[in-house]
């Protein structure tokens, strides 16, 4: 209901900027051809106030709003098992491209030795890291 009544207030907005501006209509090269006096002025302030207001609405929360939204998200289960789904995910994309980017360097000679050493080492303690919690993981569940 509130995000209907935010919209309604957009398009008065754009109804009055629109209702003045065509109103008085464009000149001959296509500029907004406002007479002398500040009227259409002060309606399209008025109708892009109006806008503004309704946009702010939309996108700012009240902090109490953003704080239960926030708890709710942190405790919710089904997030938390789709954010360890994309880790693993990644995890494994990453695993691969890893390890295919250490091979082809290495065989085609733009890695020192003891560059490959090091971004091998990387790789094997991530593999170690990733056993020992499957490990740990499967012992106490």
């Amino acid at each position: 209901m509130k995000k209907a009544l935010n919209n309604l207030t957009i398009a008065i907005g754009i109804v009055i900027i629109c209702a003045s501006l065509f109103g008085y209509g464009l000149d001959k090269f296509g500029y907004v051809d406002i007479p002398n006096d500040k009227l259409p002025l002060i309606i399209i302030v008025i109708g892009i106030g109006i806008i503004i207001g309704g946009v702010c609405d939309i996108f700012i929360k009240s902090e109490k709003e953003i704080k239960k939204e926030l708890e709710i998200e942190a405790n919710d289960e089904r997030n938390i098992s789709i954010n360890r789904i994309a880790k693993s995910f990644a995890f494994d994309i990453m695993t691969v491209l890893f390890s295919a980017t250490i091979t082809i360097l290495a065989l085609i000679g733009k890695i020192s030795a003891s560059i490959f050493f090091v971004f091998f080492g990387i790789y094997l303690i991530t593999q170690i890291a990733y056993i020992y919690k499957l490990r740990t993981l499967h012992k106490t569940m």
